[in-house]
């Protein structure tokens, strides 16, 4: 079986120096590459590791490491993967932006330009809420741009336009309807039952064969622990990274044609 496994977290540029990233190690997508292979042996006939600029990497064979900064660089490296090579799973355990830089400015241009509008009858305070809304991003967005290369460090109150980033998780199933794919939910403070919940929505959404739903306060602080959650309902408490690899290196290998769609 040939896997994918994307690992770590993506970073979206601001400016030639600095990007949006995350907190994200790659240290769980290293794990299950390991076990994988600790596992399946031979059954493993190719991996590839898509991960981000800062993410751990496995010591393992048969692998193809592939390098991604954005989101984009990462929608490129799975649509040219899943192109090519027959896959039999995805588990798709990297961080991806949800919001990449759509744009800067000052706030003080920000506020000329607001100005200016109004100054011209362009933006009434009588529009209709989704007209006026769709005005302000417009204007917003023709603010005069900061610098090309570096933001200056002395530079007063500047303001970054955020856009949405493509759920790629989405993407998958249509590309590889046959493989098995595991995503990852990460909330922030949620209760057993949000994370469940959460879980069993990413997999009604991206119609995944499993999920691990987890909080961010564990993951960042004493350690994983989160729900591994399958279309039927069933959650099952896995904590350690070391236990979360091997649960899913092992349904991975020994339950295939259970999680097939």
């Amino acid at each position: 079986m040939k896997i994918i496994i994307t690992s770590g977290g993506t970073a979206e540029p601001i400016d030639e120096v600095r990007c949006i990233t995350n907190r994200s190690t790659g240290r769980l997508g290293r794990a299950i590459a390991e076990r994988l292979f600790e596992e399946g042996g031979e059954a493993v006939e190719w991996l590839y590791y898509i991960h981000g600029p800062s993410a751990s990497l496995p010591e393992t064979p048969r692998t193809t490491d592939l390098p991604v900064d954005t989101v984009g660089d990462l929608g490129d490296a799975l649509s040219s993967l899943l192109r090519e090579q027959e896959i039999g799973a995805i588990v798709h355990a990297m961080a991806v932006s949800d919001y990449a830089v759509a744009g800067t400015a000052t706030l003080g241009s920000m506020v000329s330009v607001l100005t200016q509008a109004i100054a011209s009858g362009d933006l009434s305070p009588g529009d209709e809420e989704g007209l006026l809304s769709a005005k302000i991003d417009r204007i917003l967005r023709s603010a005069p741009p900061l610098p090309v290369g570096k933001i200056p460090s002395e530079l007063e109150d500047p303001v970054l336009l955020l856009e949405r980033t493509p759920k790629l998780i989405a993407t998958l199933r249509g590309a590889a309807p046959r493989a098995i794919i595991v995503g990852f939910k990460l909330l922030y403070g949620a209760s057993e039952e949000d994370l469940v919940a959460a879980g069993l929505r990413l997999l009604e959404s991206a119609r995944c064969s499993l999920v691990f739903a987890n909080d961010a306060r564990a993951a960042f602080g004493s350690g994983y622990v989160g729900f591994l959650v399958d279309p039927s309902g069933r959650r099952e408490l896995l904590e350690g990274k070391n236990a979360i690899a091997g649960r899913i290196a092992q349904a991975l290998l020994g339950s295939a044609k259970d999680l097939q769609p």
